[in-house]
């Protein structure tokens, strides 16, 4: 059962102290796998101890939000005590996901432009397509190409993702 909370997690989660005082750790709604938090806190219990890097919680508002989470087991006066320790790691979480992305995106560029490459048509579609996500001053990718060396069509391509992209029509 909670006994205590900071204003730190009161004011991650939007819950009052009431609301989560006197409650167990499952019965609170940022905690929504209820069997998920009564598996790890029965761990908790034999090992004296849990961690999770990205433990995703939900605020009062809806909002989700990735946590670390460490719980440790002491001993006071022959009662086990536990004491969670919870740090919102979103923004750390989303840039992860984020470089995830770009990386995939890398690797998906190149391979389309390898499925591309033996077919036959009358424009380099290979290319156009593995260049695609280059820039003109080389903040691009796969090959960091820049200028001239950016084919006229795969700059074409480039501005018309970039356009879908903005209008949300291009999930990517």
């Amino acid at each position: 059962m909670i006994e205590d909370i900071n204003t730190y997690l009161i004011n991650i989660l939007w819950y009052s102290k009431e609301e989560i005082i006197g409650k167990k750790i499952w019965e609170i709604g940022s905690f929504k796998d209820a069997n998920l938090s009564k598996e790890a806190f029965l761990e908790l219990a034999s090992d004296h101890y849990i961690r999770y890097d990205n433990l995703p919680l939900e605020t009062k508002g809806g909002k989700k939000i990735f946590v670390e989470f460490a719980g440790n087991v002491y001993e006071c006066n022959g009662i086990n005590i536990i004491q969670c320790n919870i740090r919102d790691n979103t923004s750390r979480h989303i840039v992860e996901i984020e470089r995830q992305r770009v990386w995939l995106d890398k690797k998906s560029c190149q391979h389309r432009g390898q499925y591309y490459q033996n077919l036959s048509f009358p424009w380099p579609i290979a290319e156009m397509i593995h260049q695609h996500h280059e820039r003109m001053y080389g903040s691009g990718y796969p090959g960091n190409l820049k200028g001239d060396a950016l084919l006229l069509e795969a700059k074409i391509i480039a501005v018309a993702c970039v356009k879908l992209y903005e209008n949300n029509a291009l999930k990517m």
